[in-house]
């Protein structure tokens, strides 16, 4: 593995495996607070995250191994362009994660 490629691994890394660990947590805050909506909604995140996952699992190894080969393939692209998806899926992820906490932006109070 290329040993600039290993950063980008890592961060993808984090991004990916925390989310469980939030999401559950956020399911729990929510459930014990009585926020049955919030918590419902937080929820349907789950198949976000699971895109994101499944893509990143099968799609971040070729990737980082494209870019440590010599020459550019054109295998370096597909790879990219799913890791890049998987990311932004994991990102999105998380934003509306927080985001259900009412931390961004305005929110309306449930009932």
């Amino acid at each position: 593995m290329d040993l600039a490629a290993s950063p980008l691994l890592i961060a993808f890394v984090v991004i990916v495996t925390l989310w469980p660990i939030v999401f559950l947590g956020a399911v729990a805050f929510h459930s014990f607070a009585r926020r049955w909506r919030r918590a419902g909604q937080v929820a349907l995140l789950l198949p976000l995250w699971m895109i994101a996952a499944s893509i990143g699992l099968v799609q971040v190894p070729p990737f980082i191994a494209a870019l440590a080969a010599p020459s550019p393939t054109r295998s370096l692209v597909i790879a990219g362009t799913a890791s890049a998806f998987a990311l932004c899926c994991a990102i999105l992820a998380w934003a509306l994660l927080l985001r259900s906490f009412g931390g961004l932006g305005p929110s309306r109070p449930d009932r």
